[in-house]
């Protein structure tokens, strides 16, 4: 995770969509999402040699970039505490 501004950038699993990403945000930090963009960089393919030359593809990762309203920001060191009874 990263942050600029009031964008923040989380590494998300390749099959989550937009609005996956948005309701996660929601109950995860309680934060309203005012927008949210995805970027996924590609697989690195690479040529081993040896005794088998064979391509070995590395996997790829997704990207959200989420911006918040104006004057929110993210406590990542005050997160939600799970009831006493739970465990």
């Amino acid at each position: 995770m990263s942050q600029g501004g009031d964008t923040y950038t989380f590494l998300v699993d390749e099959k989550a969509t937009k609005g996956e990403i948005k309701e996660a945000i929601k109950q995860f930090f309680g934060k309203e999402a005012l927008l949210v963009r995805t970027a996924k960089s590609g697989g690195e393919k690479k040529m081993t040699l040896g005794k088998h030359r064979r391509m070995i593809e590395k996997a790829g990762v997704k990207k959200a970039f989420v911006q918040l309203k104006e004057g929110e920001n993210f406590d990542f060191y005050d997160f939600p505490k799970e009831e006493e009874g739970k465990k």
